[in-house]
């Protein structure tokens, strides 16, 4: 993972140099969110972690639920070797993700797994469009319209789908998901971040 994790924070840490130039930082998107960045290593630890637990299934389908500009989309495929799908609304960053994962596929940093950004709503049905929703192992979320997500998965996924939310809120609750583990991770500037890993319960099931 470790090679790879370095080739990606160095292409984002560019990537970012020239988002600042740009004004695209705390700039809001179309859903009226400012756009803030996962932190490449922190994310790597808290999968990493996922991994060893057994909880994250890098054989199917990760997706990253406001995936912005690709970044932990980049992160699954490159370093865990996971098939993954970028979700973003806001039709800017979209484009940057697709402008951000071909660039990667060509310098080799992505390989052979299949990865693709949509632009679209991620609690619309319509917007699965090349993979089906119940068939996504692994949603990770970063502060976006996390109860959307989690009601979804509650109402359509099969049981033992991973939800992993991505917050500073370290309490968090879905019904009907499962809290399996919440792993803390301290950011350089001393804020804590919480990766929470939920579980879709087996035996839940509503009327979609």
């Amino acid at each position: 993972m470790e090679p790879y994790l370095e080739q990606l924070v160095s292409y984002f840490t560019k990537v970012d140099n020239q988002e600042k130039r740009e004004g695209i930082y705390n700039h809001l998107t179309t859903i009226g969110q400012p756009f803030v960045p996962s932190n490449l290593r922190l994310v790597a630890k808290g999968l990493h972690e996922l991994k060893l637990s057994g909880l994250l299934d890098c054989s199917r389908f990760f997706c990253d639920a406001g995936s912005a500009d690709g970044r932990v989309v980049a992160l699954a495929a490159a370093c865990f070797g996971i098939p993954s799908l970028g979700i973003e609304y806001d039709n800017h960053l979209a484009s940057m993700g697709r402008e951000n994962i071909g660039q990667l596929k060509a310098m080799g940093i992505i390989r052979t797994v299949p990865v693709s950004i949509l632009q679209g709503n991620f609690c619309k049905d319509d917007t699965y469009r090349s993979i089906r929703f119940q068939d996504i192992a692994t949603f990770y979320c970063f502060e976006s319209n996390c109860y959307c997500l989690a009601n979804k998965i509650t109402d359509q996924s099969p049981g033992g789908t991973l939800f992993v939310y991505y917050t500073q809120n370290n309490n968090a609750h879905f019904k009907g998901l499962q809290r399996l583990t919440t792993i803390t991770l301290q950011s350089p500037f001393n804020k804590a971040y919480f990766m929470h890993g939920f579980k879709k319960l087996e035996l839940t099931s509503r009327t979609i």
